[in-house]
């Protein structure tokens, strides 16, 4: 379970890093990098509430820690062939509102398998 936790929190801080950066690099000026920058986290936040309620709504906690990690390393293999900002901007909003949705549905995995203080100690 830590190693699944830390490449989730562990792509979500690159994205945070690199993600403004991976957008300027197609000649924006600043203040078009940060209102593009700005989309993949908007609809992130929005993502991660609905599909944590979905999540509390099925009481499945595995497909639904699984399937967002999932669609977010496709979308970083995607990212690696994509030339275009055009495709370049969902694949970036892919991968944030993946990191972002597992992380609830993670923490009430962990305290069903684990125990509540246990696991939610990490």
């Amino acid at each position: 379970m830590a190693l699944i936790y830390a490449g989730a929190v562990g792509a979500s801080t690159s994205l945070g890093l690199w993600m403004p950066q991976i957008v300027k690099a197609y000649g924006l000026t600043n203040f078009e990098t940060g209102m593009i920058n700005s989309i993949p986290f908007g609809i992130a936040a929005v993502w991660m509430v609905l599909w944590g309620r979905s999540s509390d709504r099925t009481g499945e906690g595995v497909w639904h820690n699984a399937i967002p990690l999932a669609w977010m390393a496709c979308a970083v293999l995607g990212i690696a062939f994509s030339h275009s900002l055009w495709t370049t901007v969902p694949l970036l909003t892919l991968i944030a509102a993946g990191t972002y949705a597992s992380k609830g549905p993670f923490l009430a995995l962990s305290s069903e398998w684990l125990g509540a203080a246990t696991g939610l100690a990490q």
